[in-house]
This record gives structure tokens, sequence and C-alpha cells, in this order.
């Protein structure tokens, strides 16, 4: 569904089943904005978003929590393992506006593909 949401907003979209792959495409291409699931296969979320912060602590990318936990509690666990934003699902398109939004308004460093072409590659 977000993926449809962002894709429909002009974003290029990058697809990671797992904490691993999400680790992996980091790895492999730059990315501006991270949404994390916090329930995943091999590494949940929050151990993802550790590792991403921990691996890439200057130019680590904006991470967007997206979850069904929606408990007191949960959004300061995200917060405290690295994550920028938390967005609870059901996500509406205009919270993940907003979202989306707000990491553009922090710092970064362009990089070549992100002057020559105004999509934000997610």
């Amino acid at each position: 569904m977000a993926l449809k949401m962002l894709e429909r907003l002009g974003h290029e979209t990058t697809l990671a089943k797992s904490g691993l792959e999400v680790l992996a495409a980091l790895q492999a291409d730059d990315f501006d904005v991270v949404l994390m699931d916090v329930h995943m296969p091999d590494l949940d979320g929050l151990e993802t978003s550790r590792r991403i912060r921990s691996r890439y602590p200057r130019e680590s990318p904006w991470i967007i929590a997206m979850t069904a936990n929606a408990m007191h509690g949960d959004r300061d666990a995200c917060m405290a393992a690295g994550m920028n934003d938390y967005l609870a699902k059901p996500v509406s398109i205009a919270a993940l506006q907003h979202a989306l939004a707000a990491a553009h308004k922090q710092p970064a460093a362009p990089t070549p593909a992100s002057q020559s072409d105004s999509r934000q590659h997610i």
C-alpha cells in the first residue's frame, strides 16, 4: 500500500522485505528516506535502524517507522533505535506526505543523482 502511494506521489522506490535486504540495498545505493517496518524477517526494524546509524553515522538516510504498533512507548522505542519519524498503520497519503516533507527539510548533502533528478529515492 505504501509503495503504491509513494509511486503515485512520484517517488522512485526500492522494496526490501527484510532487515538484511534493507542493509544490502543501502550498501548498493544511496537513499534519502527509508520507510522501515518494525516487524520484518531476519532483523526487525529497530535493530536494522541501529545498524544503519552505526554503519553510516554521517550519511545515513532519514528513517520513518511504519508500524501497526501504536501502543504507548512504541514511538519512543523507534526514536531510541535511531528512527527520525513514526507513522502508525494504516497510513494515509496525507500523513505520508507530511512525513516526507519533514524529511526534505532536514539538511542533506546533495548527490549527483539528486541534483539532476527531482524525484527522491526512497
